[in-house]
């Protein structure tokens, strides 16, 4: 066998590491393979490849893979990292996800925690990993999240530390590389102590909830060494759980007892010299082929570190190309020199991405809601909601499975899916049929497959689903009443404890829906139906106008006892603006428009509720309250903007949230943190319950760009894509293409003139 050079070439910055060797003829195509979806950019990489001693032909063929599977107008994954952030002014901390897990990190440089892969997890409390150096822990000074990645970096007087922590693409496990560099003049002696601890257990049972099933970290585990010292690994004693971390060099010394490891290596580092540490951890059943599988990918430990970003980057690159072998759909392509606007095209359509999960029973893929700390297998049908028009077009067969099977439940009793058991998870949402008739009317536009009407589910048609769906309303009207009474503040925004009974933004909602329906009804032939929704739809809506306050911008609810109380909420502005557009008058919706402006936005980004609502002071909760909001609240609000033909201001909020995306992904909800002089810092949040990253900000994509500002329409019938409001320039020029509408796929180009659309193929 020829002798083959390892090459490495290692940035410490970004963390990007390309490894392959000079080898025989007959080996450069294991080589090609390796590096056919390195997420480099082709003008980077191309002069490298010289610098390497890589053959011509190598070159030729490796620079054909890159172009084969670069989309154009796509970013690579590194083009949408965060940037560094002093982890000091975090409230949440970075999380990575491979599409069977996620996991979080803690503040160590090299801590882990609440890392899942169903039917495993681990504790609250007590890290997987903590470093501690020359007798102290280290703790990460600066942070920086990537799709497929989280960086840490430290620093201990002359010695610069950094972590790369990826995890292994669709399998139980991690992999982290330490690297110490002695930036000093003198000789660096150091001292490592890596304590692992476990707490994972396997739950077979409920998973179906918003919390995570966990074991509590003060529980027993049978911890001891294995594989000659190199593995540290912990047993379960009250399931078929286990974890097995193994060491890319043998320690000096690896001690077991209680509920943890310590893995001990002492060395010296030269002037300007470098020493790198590698582990990789699994989560398995059976201890001896979990430690012999954390010791295989330690062995391999570059390829596998490697592929977790290069497997990540061929995931990215399918969800925008028709016929991608792993989609059965995909996401429309952006392309603009309007940078912050297309950075929140592909940020939000990377959230979608990153809550795909192909390891759970109910579906070959599911689109989870969140994760790592919450919701892992659930998926709620109000989220779902949210990003239909970006997930009908990315993946119908999936989309329309998700919604018959929440039709399969009894959802006016539950609000949400495990995709683990297959069985309701939470209340009563009151926002339930809005969201299952959205999905449906979503679906059926986008797709044109009117079969699923037909389809029987749970012992009714999808028809007669939607039909009770868009009438379910009327049980909920109180005697002597007209609008739907939609309960308390748990069945609502939850934290509003006004928010309730006779709302004005989903009776607004409930005229929306008989519409459609009528439309639905018409299409088959069935007027009589169709003109008895639009008359119930009549009388509705005339009640729900009387609830506006004129000159406010806002609306009142009608509580229970009878009395009125005013709303100072977007979810008002969001709903009734979207559902009752063309029935609000120019002056209603100029002055619902200044209320948000005036009251709810704030540089950067917005606030959910007024701090003049009167429940301001007891609705604190970073994503329905005053101090932030949830983020499909903002791409909502440019939705509604477009609605209202105000464009020019929906592309500037648009490139104003364009912000948040350099902490990291989009997520539950962003919080307002006071910095002085009427600014704030704008932080994902952790109180309050809410999770990095969640399925909410995927409705940038969806309903901010894709719905709103390229106006792509959805209605029934037959005919072409259509755009609203086309003859409207939108102050933003840009071209969506490969947008997937009943069988075929158009282009629509923003112009200083409006809008064209034109059809690419079928």
């Amino acid at each position: 066998m020829a002798k083959a050079t390892e090459v490495r070439l290692r940035n410490f910055s970004s963390g990007c590491q390309l490894k392959f060797h000079q080898t025989a003829p007959a080996q450069m195509s294991h080589i090609q393979g390796a590096l056919s979806y390195l997420p480099v950019r082709r003008q980077a990489l191309l002069p490298l490849l010289s610098v390497l001693l890589l053959t011509q032909c190598a070159a030729s063929a490796l620079a054909a893979q890159i172009a084969k599977h670069s989309p154009a107008g796509v970013p690579r994954l590194e083009e949408l990292a965060g940037d560094w952030m002093d982890a000091s002014t975090l409230r949440t901390l970075p999380s990575v996800a491979n599409f069977s897990g996620n996991v979080k990190v803690s503040p160590n440089i090299l801590g882990t925690a609440l890392l899942t892969f169903p039917p495993y997890s681990k504790a609250y409390g007590g890290d997987t990993l903590n470093l501690i150096l020359n007798g102290h822990p280290l703790d990460a000074e600066r942070v920086r999240w990537y799709p497929y990645q989280v960086l840490r970096q430290a620093t201990a007087g002359s010695l610069a530390v950094e972590s790369t922590l990826r995890m292994v693409f669709e399998d139980q496990g991690v992999l982290l590389r330490l690297v110490l560099h002695n930036r000093g003049t003198q000789p660096l002696p150091v001292k490592l102590e890596l304590v692992a601890s476990a707490f994972f257990r396997r739950f077979d049972k409920g998973w179906n909830d918003w919390t995570i099933p966990r074991p509590s970290a003060a529980e027993a585990y049978d911890i001891r060494a294995a594989q000659g010292g190199k593995v540290c690994i912990s047993r379960d004693t009250k399931s078929a759980a286990c974890t097995a971390c193994a060491f890319s060099r043998l320690p000096g010394a690896l001690n077991t007892g209680g509920n943890r490891g310590r893995a001990v290596w002492s060395m010296t580092i030269a002037p300007g010299g470098t020493e790198t540490l590698e582990m990789a951890m699994a989560v398995g059943a059976d201890p001896d082929s979990t430690a012999q599988q954390a010791q295989s990918w330690v062995g391999d430990f570059g390829s596998r570190f490697d592929q977790a970003q290069a497997l990540w980057e061929k995931r990215w690159e399918q969800a925008f190309a028709p016929d991608n072998g792993h989609f059965s759909g995909n996401a429309p392509v952006l392309a603009t020199d309007d940078q912050k606007v297309r950075r929140d095209y592909y940020m939000s359509a990377l959230t979608e991405l990153i809550e795909e999960r192909t390891n759970l029973p109910m579906a070959p893929r599911s689109y989870v809601t969140g994760g790592p700390e919450w919701a892992l297998t659930i998926q709620y049908f109000w989220d779902t909601s949210l990003t239909s028009s970006l997930f009908a077009r990315l993946d119908p067969a999936m989309f329309k499975a998700q919604l018959e099977g929440f039709l399969t439940l009894d959802y006016h009793h539950c609000y949400a899916r495990c995709m683990q058991s297959g069985k309701p998870a939470g209340p009563w949402y009151s926002a339930n049929d809005l969201s299952l008739f959205t999905m449906f009317w979503d679906y059926v536009s986008i797709t044109g497959d009117w079969s699923i009407l037909q389809d029987k589910v749970a012992g009714r048609t999808v028809l007669q689903h939607m039909d009770g769906i868009v009438t379910y309303w009327k049980s909920l009207v109180a005697p002597n009443a007209v609008l739907a009474d939609y309960g308390r503040a748990d069945n609502l925004l939850e934290c509003a404890p006004t928010y309730i009974n006779q709302v004005p933004s989903l009776n607004a909602a409930n005229v929306w829906m008989m519409r459609r329906m009528a439309e639905v009804h018409d299409h088959l032939g069935d007027t009589a139906r169709a003109s008895q929704y639009r008359a119930d739809a009549a009388k509705l809506e005339k009640e729900v106008l009387k609830l506006y306050i004129p000159g406010e911008g806002v609306w009142n609810c009608r509580h229970s006892d009878g009395k009125t109380v005013q709303l100072r909420h977007c979810y008002d502005y969001i709903t009734v603006g979207e559902s009752l557009t063309d029935d609000l008058t120019p002056t209603m919706k100029r002055e619902m428009t200044a209320f948000v402006e005036r009251e709810l936005l704030v540089p950067g980004w917005m606030r959910a509720q007024s701090l003049s609502d009167p429940s301001a002071s007891v609705s604190d909760r970073p994503d329905h309250g005053p101090r932030g909001s949830y983020d499909g609240w903002p791409a909502l609000t440019v939705a509604t903007l477009c609605d209202f033909g105000r464009y020019a201001k929906a592309v500037d909020l648009l490139r104003q949230f364009e912000g948040v995306t350099h902490e990291g992904s989009f997520t539950q909800s962003h919080e307002l943190i006071p910095s002085g002089h009427g600014r704030f810092q704008i932080r994902i949040a952790h109180r309050g319950g809410q999770d990095y990253p969640a399925m909410c900000g995927a409705s940038f994509a969806s309903e901010s760009i894709i719905r709103g500002l390229f106006g792509c329409e959805l209605r029934v019938g037959e005919g072409p894509l259509t755009i609203a409001k086309s003859s409207l320039p939108r102050g933003f020029r840009g071209t969506l293409s490969e947008i997937r509408y009943r069988g075929a796929l158009y282009t629509v180009e923003s112009t200083a003139q409006g809008m064209i659309v034109s059809k690419e193929s079928d």
